[in-house]
């Protein structure tokens, strides 16, 4: 569960926390060519090789990319966030599912990987109505990673 914690609270620093890097989000998120409007989900993180010790962190995932999408100050108003208790409840799990059950325009998709003492993170950005995927961000953390250590909540876990 620790391991959860790091990438997730490492993901989110890196997108959201680095002032340098808001732009690069606004990019990633293609939020210069997309409507005023912007409706989305974060779908749950696929759990690649289906480790059971992986599904508690991609579920995780889910639900911190949520809640770090819905505070991001700059884009309130402008990005909807469907709450991902929703989006588990209704086992929503395809952008044409999302769009048709909450009005999405875009979904982000992902998948978790473990390779070894590495972990894999895939997020991809999906434009609902075409069901093309728009970005793609891959990151890789290795769990004995001493720069990862200090950002985990969870002390000794």
């Amino acid at each position: 569960m620790r391991l959860a914690a790091v990438v997730a609270v490492v993901l989110a620093a890196l997108l959201w926390t680095i002032p340098a890097s808001r732009l690069a989000v606004q990019r990633w998120l293609g939020l210069g060519g997309l409507p005023a409007q912007k409706n989305l989900a974060v779908l749950p993180f696929a759990n690649v090789g289906e480790s059971p010790e992986n599904q508690a962190f991609c579920d995780g995932l889910t639900y911190t990319l949520t809640s770090k999408l819905t505070q991001l100050e700059q884009f309130h108003g402008s990005v909807l966030v469907v709450p991902a208790s929703d989006v588990f409840r209704e086992g929503v799990q395809s952008a044409e599912e999302a769009r048709q059950r909450f009005g999405v325009s875009l979904v982000l998709t992902g998948s978790v990987q473990r390779a070894g003492d590495n972990v894999l993170v895939s997020v991809n950005l999906v434009d609902a109505r075409s069901r093309r995927q728009l970005r793609s961000l891959t990151l890789e953390a290795g769990t004995d990673d001493p720069s990862l250590h200090g950002l985990s909540p969870f002390r000794g876990g």
